[in-house]
């Protein structure tokens, strides 16, 4: 478990431990021995406590922000300075093949371009939103990268360019879940 997820936990355990006295109340007055014949007020709070409780213990856990920016930081250092095997490691079995045919599409003039940079590609996260528990849409802006250009000519610099990525919960972590190559967002005016 990573720092923000324990600090999360925490809070959940501190917030429920520190309304322990109000829930208490609440559960004497409806159990109380003088409300027996008040099934239905009992079962609906036994209902409704066992929703809450679900609900502090399952919603937002997969969101960590913190593990989706670890993550995006990771993968688009490694994919946007052209390392590709290192990039790998961020991504969902289904985006190997891109990865994978990337690399394949590196050419000596490419390999030479990056040398002659000084500094390497760079990027910001703009924005994540979240379709579901379990999938997450990024938004990043990327600064001084070489985009690949089509088989057999030599890839051009890029000052910046905004991409979308997907990303999905998988066996209690976030990875990059790539559909095609990153293309470069559309900006309409």
């Amino acid at each position: 478990m990573n720092l923000p997820s324990f600090f999360f936990t925490f809070g959940i355990i501190f917030n429920v431990f520190n309304m322990k006295h109000i829930y208490g109340v609440i559960v004497e007055t409806i159990y109380n021995k003088e409300n027996q014949n008040n099934t239905l007020l009992r079962t609906s709070f036994t209902l409704i406590l066992a929703a809450m409780l679900y609900t502090f213990t399952a919603c937002g856990l997969s969101r960590n922000e913190g593990e989706q920016k670890e993550v995006i930081d990771s993968f688009s250092t490694a994919y946007y300075n052209w390392q590709f095997k290192k990039a790998l490691k961020y991504c969902t079995p289904e985006s190997e093949k891109f990865i994978k045919f990337a690399a394949t599409n590196v050419h000596q003039a490419d390999i030479d371009i990056l040398r002659a940079q000084d500094d390497g590609a760079g990027h910001d996260i703009n924005d994540i939103t979240y379709p579901n528990d379990t999938m997450a849409i990024v938004t990043i802006t990327v600064n001084n990268y070489l985009r690949m250009d089509t088989i057999g000519c030599a890839g051009k610099m890029i000052k910046h360019a905004q991409f979308t990525l997907n990303m999905r919960y998988r066996n209690s972590k976030w990875m990059v879940h790539l559909i095609n190559l990153p293309q470069k967002n559309k900006i309409s005016h």
